[in-house]
């Protein structure tokens, strides 16, 4: 990945990854390795949001679970990382779009909402880990847009007319579609 340190990278999964670092992980008799990565998280997740979060599950404490909502926002589930993606149109260009991440915490122990964060703009050539607020997960992003850039380019120099997508992995690619197809014909 461009532009990371490997200080950097290690620093902020510390801070961000909610089962890493710390004493090493000793699985007793009749305990998972699971289980107890688990209960670290959940112990740092409550101690980064002053919150008790002991009765989370394994899944909600680990597991990012990601969800497509139609047509523009991914949200994901679980309290490993609340992160959310929205993408919007840029202007009047089918070419591009705005994407937004933002992180969706828990409400403060007295109910209160945080101030809402400031918006912070990347131009095109940038890197999300230009992003510092974005922690680590910034580092996920810009090695997902590099991957994007390839597929979309290669999207757009075959000859095949159309996609063909995968029977089981791109299923909710081709829901996706019948849906948006079957919008547009109503």
């Amino acid at each position: 990945m461009k532009g990371i340190s490997p200080e950097r990278t290690i620093e902020e999964m510390r801070r961000d990854v909610p089962f890493f670092a710390g004493k090493p992980i000793e699985v007793g008799e009749g305990e998972t390795a699971r289980g107890k990565l688990a209960e670290r998280a959940r112990e740092k997740i409550s101690r980064a949001i002053g919150r008790d979060m002991s009765a989370l599950s394994d899944t909600e404490s680990l597991d990012l679970i990601e969800y497509m909502l139609f047509p523009n926002m991914v949200p994901w589930g679980g309290q490993a990382l609340p992160i959310t993606y929205r993408f919007r149109p840029y202007e009047d260009d089918p070419e591009r779009s705005l994407m937004e991440i933002m992180f969706l915490f828990s409400k403060a122990p007295d109910g209160s909402h945080p101030e809402p964060a400031k918006m912070t703009m990347l131009g095109p050539e940038q890197n999300w880990c230009d992003a510092p607020e974005l922690g680590s997960a910034a580092m996920v992003a810009d090695q997902d847009t590099d991957n994007l850039r390839r597929i979309q380019k290669g999207l757009r120099t075959s000859r095949k007319p159309g996609v063909t997508l995968a029977r089981y992995q791109e299923s909710r690619i081709r829901h996706y579609h019948e849906t948006l197809d079957a919008y547009m014909a109503w």
